[in-house]
């Protein structure tokens, strides 16, 4: 379907621009939280983190008796959403029994209520996770919350899921993956490194990589969870660099059993390399570059001409583009 370009410049505008304020209301929302929990332990009762630095505040406060909840949940490993929106998906070959950061609408909730909640309530998910969370506020924005929520009604073919590995669920057929040599626009997803053997420092590490929200592509300025609202690249050179340099985590954000079974999946030279790069360090930002961190490894763009169907379609066509869309991009991404 042909669309007349200033109809398609209003909804790329629009959703450009939620995306951005709504990625930086939670970038900005969370550094506050963690920058004042001590002073106001109350701040941990609601918002978005990464599981390693709620872990790290609960601890340092003592709060012994939630420390305790979320570790027998296996939370600090899988991650944790507010459990009256959604439910995780069981599985065997998990250490913690269930899949990692992938939590799906539960029956009779609302979409829309479900995506409101992961801000309201307490929420341990990663950088991919939270730029999702910023798309799917700006197509809620675009298409209106009826269209919205009959499209990612838990009892649809796509309920609304969190998760993201490679690609946001919830937008199979809404985005595409860019190649490499394409401009950035505003609100792309990009996906930027850490040292390639950070993962061999931090077993539990969350500063493999950053996906971040892209706020100018003139400026070459992005942001995520846990990086600055306007981070340029060398800002966020740095901060990989910060986190390479942490010491590793423990194993007490897991049940012993958990530990066990987490450690037991790793390859004999994986844990060697573990012990061995326990107080490895990057001295400088040019070793960083030059051992190929701070990439663009890959970038994702919405369809904005998809986008633009839906919210002037009817909500049965709607439903009828979103299934043929979905059907297709999981059709290819098994070729």
């Amino acid at each position: 379907m042909a669309l007349a370009p200033p109809i398609l410049e209003q909804t790329r505008d629009r959703f450009e621009r939620t995306t951005i304020e709504t990625i930086s209301e939670i970038v900005a929302d969370s550094a506050q939280r963690i920058e004042r929990y001590r002073q106001d332990s109350n701040l941990l009762n609601q918002g978005i983190f990464y599981g390693n630095e709620y872990f790290n505040a609960l601890k340092e406060l003592g709060q012994r008796k939630r420390l305790d909840f979320f570790v027998n949940k296996g939370s600090f490993y899988h991650g944790y959403v507010p459990s009256k929106y959604f439910k995780m998906i069981e599985s065997s070959s998990s250490p913690s029994g269930y899949l990692g950061f992938r939590f799906i609408i539960k029956a009779g909730i609302k979409p829309s209520e479900a995506l409101k909640a992961l801000r309201e309530g307490i929420t341990f998910i990663g950088c991919g996770e939270t730029c999702q969370i910023a798309w799917l506020e700006a197509i809620q924005d675009v298409l209106g919350v009826e269209k919205f929520n009959a499209l990612y009604a838990a009892d649809s073919s796509t309920p609304l899921t969190i998760h993201f590995d490679g690609a946001p669920d919830s937008m199979h057929g809404l985005h595409r993956k860019k190649n490499p040599d394409e401009p950035l626009r505003r609100g792309d997803i990009v996906y930027i490194t850490n040292d390639p053997i950070y993962p061999y420092k931090h077993l539990n590490g969350e500063g493999k990589g950053y996906m971040a929200i892209c706020c100018s592509p003139e400026d070459q300025t992005f942001t995520s969870l846990g990086l600055p609202l306007r981070a340029s690249r060398e800002d966020i050179n740095r901060k990989l660099i910060a986190d390479f340099n942490q010491l590793p985590m423990g194993d007490d954000f897991v049940l012993p059993k958990v530990a066990q079974k987490i450690l037991a999946a790793c390859r004999p030279d994986f844990i060697s390399q573990l012990k061995r790069l326990r107080f490895a360090t990057i001295i400088s930002e040019k070793d960083f570059l030059e051992n190929g961190g701070g990439q663009i490894l890959c970038s994702f763009q919405l369809d904005v001409n998809r986008l633009t169907q839906l919210a002037r379609s009817s909500l049965e066509e709607a439903r009828k583009l979103f299934d043929q869309w979905n059907t297709a991009t999981k059709s290819a991404s098994l070729k």
